[in-house]
């Protein structure tokens, strides 16, 4: 199939959206289908090559930088729709963020063109926007129209769902994994920790307020408080705004002792630090899905966090991990767990020796491109 791919953003921004959108292209390609993806991200060689991808990436003329990072481009919607005329395109792949003009844009003129459209939504819509879209029916209009309506987790889906006047159909297509590199499966994970060793917690993110690492540091002081004995300490992984805010926190508060600032990693310094850590946390509540979650569910590791967030598509509660409604229920678990190496390491083993195969690579492509051929007998 010949597939135009469309995002917003894009590499070289690294972010989640960015690398899922990158990543799908790449193994479509490897699947023997003709991606070419198209944004108004701008390109920065030094940062990202497109010449050494294995799609074509077409970055759209005219963009401008509006604050918080927010990319337009008044004059990509003619780009695109000069290249879907002249281009016989099989289906048209729109990837939704936060704020996707451009996204918006590709959906109408395929609808216009009258050519198979998928639309993904990468990130849950605030509850403010809400209103809005379900007073204009665009939703509505797009479901009737044939659009492939999905998002990468329920919850996610489920927040689609609420902006539209009426029932619509929105299927959860999550992201993908290379579960070759990240599933610890047969690699045999290492032991449990003695028992007299500390409990080590790790976190991967940005250092953004989205992401709640400031939360993250209140939760843990938390469960210290609840499990004094446990010796619990912090990894924080990652880079970003907040980070002179942290670091102001961690020195007011004293805690240079336990908790650790490691910056950001590579993937493979990333399983290294996995491989010694004993729960991983991720205190994000607006969490679309949680692909460094998933990295570490994947690596053995047992996970908290927020069972309203993308997590639960892939943390079993009481099996790898535990999901709460709330902050203090977050540190209770934490010390809960922290006291408990038993049940500690039954989620680890369970981690371990249970692969999330649909989550691989193979399995997302294969209910892509199911999605395409959704969409092809809808526009049909």
């Amino acid at each position: 199939m010949k597939i135009a791919v469309v995002s917003d953003c894009f590499l070289p921004r690294l972010g989640g959206i960015e690398v899922q959108v990158s990543e799908l292209a790449r193994h479509l390609a490897v699947s023997g289908h003709q991606p070419e993806v198209f944004t108004i991200t701008p390109d920065a060689r030094a940062a990202c090559d497109d010449d050494a991808l294995p799609y074509p990436v077409h970055r759209m003329p005219g963009r401008l930088r509006l604050p918080g990072g927010l990319l337009v481009s008044p004059g990509a919607k003619e780009g695109l729709r000069q290249a879907l005329v002249t281009d016989r395109y099989d289906v048209v792949h729109v990837n939704f963020g936060v704020l996707s003009p451009f996204a918006y844009d590709a959906v109408q003129l395929c609808l216009e063109l009258r050519i198979p459209v998928v639309v993904t939504w990468h990130s849950l819509i605030a509850y403010a926007a809400v209103p809005g879209m379900r007073l204009s029916g665009w939703l509505d209009a797009w479901n009737h129209d044939g659009v492939a309506l999905t998002a990468v987790s329920e919850v996610a889906a489920a927040g689609v769902r609420r902006c539209a006047r009426g029932p619509i159909g929105v299927a959860v297509l999550p992201n993908g994994l290379d579960l070759d590199t990240w599933w610890i499966g047969a690699k045999a994970p290492a032991g449990p920790r003695p028992d007299g060793a500390g409990i080590r917690v790790v976190s991967a993110m940005r250092l953004a307020p989205r992401k709640r690492p400031s939360a993250l540091l209140s939760i843990m002081r938390a469960a210290r408080a609840l499990a004094p004995e446990a010796g619990l300490t912090l990894e924080l992984i990652g880079d970003g705004q907040l980070r002179k805010r942290l670091e102001r926190s961690i020195a007011e508060h004293g805690d240079h002792d336990w908790v650790t600032l490691a910056g950001r990693l590579t993937r493979d310094e990333l399983r290294q630090r996995y491989e010694r850590s004993d729960l991983y946390i991720s205190p994000v509540k607006l969490e679309a899905f949680g692909i460094a979650a998933l990295e570490a569910r994947c690596w053995g590791l047992p996970v908290v966090g927020y069972a309203a967030s993308g997590i639960a598509e892939f943390v079993e509660p009481g099996l790898g991990g535990v999901l709460v409604d709330n902050d203090d229920a977050l540190a209770e678990a934490i010390a809960a767990l922290a006291r408990d190496r038993v049940a500690l390491e039954r989620m680890r083993q369970h981690n371990s020796t249970t692969e999330p195969s649909r989550f691989g690579w193979e399995s997302v492509v294969a209910a892509t491109v199911a999605e395409y051929a959704r969409a092809g007998a809808n526009a049909a």
